[in-house]
């Protein structure tokens, strides 16, 4: 069976074999982005709250050096309640990994793990956890406190990375990895971007680490302006 991922810009990725579903994200550019250090960001964030998660071979550690924040990866399970008040990250802004919890695996893992990478299976949404709404004038509000940026280039980019950084030796980690693999991998962080985002959390997109910041457009949003519902 064939999944196919079609994006704003018309691109399609076409998987052989596996059962990530199908979504459909549209996207549009921030008006008025802010520039730092050469980057533009959405214009009213603040950097000491932004979390810049993806897969492997993305450009977290190169965007993260870029703004001099905390270049090691950390990783957090977001099937774990409170993840949120994690001490990792308490060092922002920072790059993670996300463990991430999927039908039929009891417990939450990355993407990278052969468990779920030799046999994918879809995310179980109903087990990702999510900072509440803020109840009461003392509560922290960490729907506020953290950012998060999904770095998510094109799967054939981050596989020449990933290709190039096999013959460096540097990351044992990409040695056997296909670009099936890579398009697998990115499907479940663009499906993890676009429910954080419904549920109410601080999310947009970067197609790489020197292009803008990408608004995620969901159907609430479209209805009120007019626009082409989407999934």
């Amino acid at each position: 069976m064939s999944y196919l991922l079609c994006w704003p810009e018309d691109e399609v990725w076409s998987l052989s074999q596996g059962t990530i579903p199908v979504i459909a994200i549209q996207l549009r550019p921030y008006k008025s982005p802010k520039e730092h250090k050469g980057l533009l960001f959405p214009p009213d964030l603040h950097l000491h709250r932004l979390l810049v998660v993806a897969p492997p071979g993305t450009g977290k550690t190169t965007l993260i050096r870029r703004l001099g924040g905390w270049v090691e990866e950390g990783c957090v399970n977001l099937a774990n309640n409170r993840w949120w008040q994690d001490r990792s990250l308490a060092f922002r802004p920072r790059e993670l990994h996300l463990l991430l919890p999927f039908v039929g695996l009891s417990e939450a893992c990355s993407v990278y793990d052969p468990l779920w990478l030799h046999n994918p299976t879809p995310l179980d949404f109903r087990r990702i956890h999510v900072p509440p709404p803020k109840n009461h004038l003392l509560a922290p509000d960490w729907r506020v406190k953290l950012v998060l940026e999904f770095l998510l280039p094109p799967p054939e980019q981050v596989f020449a990375r990933r290709q190039d950084r096999v013959k460096q030796g540097t990351h044992p980690l990409d040695l056997g990895v296909t670009l099936e693999d890579v398009t697998k991998q990115l499907l479940v962080y663009w499906n993890t971007a676009k429910h954080l985002h419904r549920c109410g959390l601080d999310v947009y997109i970067r197609k790489d680490v020197s292009a803008p910041p990408l608004e995620i457009i969901d159907t609430m949003d479209q209805q009120q302006q007019g626009g082409q519902m989407i999934l």
